[in-house]
């Protein structure tokens, strides 16, 4: 049987950072020539919904009036979409809105303490013969 795709993923360069931050995430997350200001875009969505509070969601049927106020094509809002969501930074919500997630924040924290705890396991490694 082959395997489904989800439906919802996307793909993040990662290159080590000396000061990570979030604006390094979102440049990253839309690396490439075209649309080079849709990390400032996804910022403002990003910041909009954040703005709203606790509850705040966004209509994804007011797509079209958020493309025209922002001067956004339809294929570069979905590519802004689609990516907030495969990141998981935004989740859509009973398939009418969107809302802020914090699925990125529970991944990225799992990385971090995965990798600390693999790094702190190299110190109580010892080579053997076969391994040298």
């Amino acid at each position: 049987m082959p395997k489904v795709p989800k439906r919802y993923q996307t793909t993040i360069a990662v290159r080590p950072l000396e000061t990570p931050d979030f604006e390094s995430l979102l440049q990253l997350l839309y690396r490439g020539k075209k649309n080079l200001d849709l990390p400032e875009h996804a910022m403002k969505f990003l910041k909009n919904l954040r703005e709203k509070g606790e509850g705040g969601r966004f209509a994804r049927q007011d797509w079209d009036k958020y493309c025209r106020e922002k001067n956004l094509s339809k294929t570069t809002y979905y590519t802004m979409i689609n990516k907030l969501i495969g990141v998981g930074l935004i989740e859509p919500v009973e398939h009418d809105f969107y809302k802020l997630s914090n699925r990125s924040e529970r991944f990225f924290s799992a990385i971090a303490t995965s990798v600390s705890a693999f790094m702190a396991k190299k110190s109580q490694y010892t080579p053997t013969k076969e391994s040298e």
